[in-house]
């Protein structure tokens, strides 16, 4: 990662940290459980979530959407019932 990208990251997380309260916020994962994450389901997730859901919170208790928060990783929403959580991750191609 560059100097200037690494810049960018610093400054998003500050402003993700500052948005989100601490009372809101679900305890973050941790490096090792979200590396452990990305290698069992295969993928890479994008920055700055991945440093986000490792430093800062996984996911909150309230707010949008539908006043559920933001979902812990991997966490489907009630409303993707019909999905299966291994279903929609897979690297495998659906038939």
């Amino acid at each position: 990662m560059t100097d200037l990208a690494k810049q960018r990251l610093r400054i998003a997380m500050s402003a993700l940290s500052e948005a989100i309260p601490h009372d809101l916020r679900r305890p973050p994962l941790g490096w090792p459980a979200v590396r452990a994450w990305e290698a069992e389901h295969v993928l890479e997730l994008p920055e700055p979530y991945r440093t986000f859901v490792a430093e800062i919170s996984n996911g909150t208790w309230e707010g949008p959407p539908l006043a559920h928060g933001l979902l812990p990783l991997g966490q489907l929403p009630e409303s993707w019932q019909c999905w299966e959580a291994e279903c929609w991750l897979s690297p495998e191609p659906l038939d």
